[in-house]
């Protein structure tokens, strides 16, 4: 191989591994917190097409919500999305 492609190569994988965007959210409602809690993951090589607040409330089997945690990771070509809700 020759230099370009060898120094290609490496600039690629650098790009790939220094990439990471977070993003972090919170949404709070005057409802209480409450003890229920459900979680829910999203990553790009899913088949689903991301999380929603109905999918946590009729999987986590909650009436009302009180607190809701979204955070977002992306890298060069993977993005993870985690959900978090709270409520009675």
């Amino acid at each position: 191989m020759t230099f370009i492609w060898k120094s290609f190569f490496v600039c690629l994988g650098l790009l790939s591994l220094s990439s990471c965007v977070i993003s972090h959210s919170f949404v709070l409602t005057n409802n209480p917190v409450g003890s229920k809690q459900i979680v829910i993951d999203y990553s790009n090589v899913d088949t689903k097409q991301g999380v929603t607040y109905h999918q946590a409330i009729k999987q986590g089997n909650i009436s009302k919500i009180g607190l809701v945690e979204r955070k977002t990771v992306s890298y060069f070509f993977f993005t993870r999305e985690t959900m978090v809700v709270r409520g009675e």
